[in-house]
């Protein structure tokens, strides 16, 4: 089984204030005019080599209109070796963060968190696989 060991997202603005460890992760932002850029270490502590989708997911914190769970807003197929590490790249276009409100327009509404990992950021993903997502706030 695969896990991410870092994640690095890049964020013109805010790239001072974007850094964060959290647990065993580096932490950046890049956000560019029509997308968000996440690089993930994806690494393969088994004696096997694996394929593995790393996954995205976004929550609109504070948004009245957004839905209760995150929704996945983009992924990557990797191939990690066993006992080595791979990048992963995720171009998450900015259209992907929006949401609905009750008149069916798309708005910017609420704070944007990002879950990175190798399954849905709930309880039961984490009971399967053993890994937690990792939480990234805009």
């Amino acid at each position: 089984m695969s896990k991410i060991s870092q994640i690095q997202v890049e964020n013109d603005e805010q790239k001072a204030e974007a850094k964060k460890v959290m647990e065993t992760a580096a932490t950046t932002m890049e956000q560019m005019e029509e997308k968000v850029v996440i690089r993930a270490k994806v690494k393969n502590d088994g004696c096997v080599d694996t394929q593995d989708v790393v996954q995205v997911y976004v929550h609109n914190e504070g948004s009245e209109n957004a839905p209760r769970n995150p929704r996945l807003c983009g992924f990557v197929r990797v191939n990690c070796p066993a006992g080595s590490e791979t990048d992963a790249v995720i171009e998450i276009e900015k259209k992907r963060l929006l949401v609905v409100n009750d008149l069916g327009k798309l708005v910017s509404e609420g704070k944007p968190v990002f879950y990175v990992g190798v399954s849905q950021p709930d309880a039961r993903s984490l009971a399967l696989t053993g890994h937690a997502c990792i939480k990234i706030t805009l």
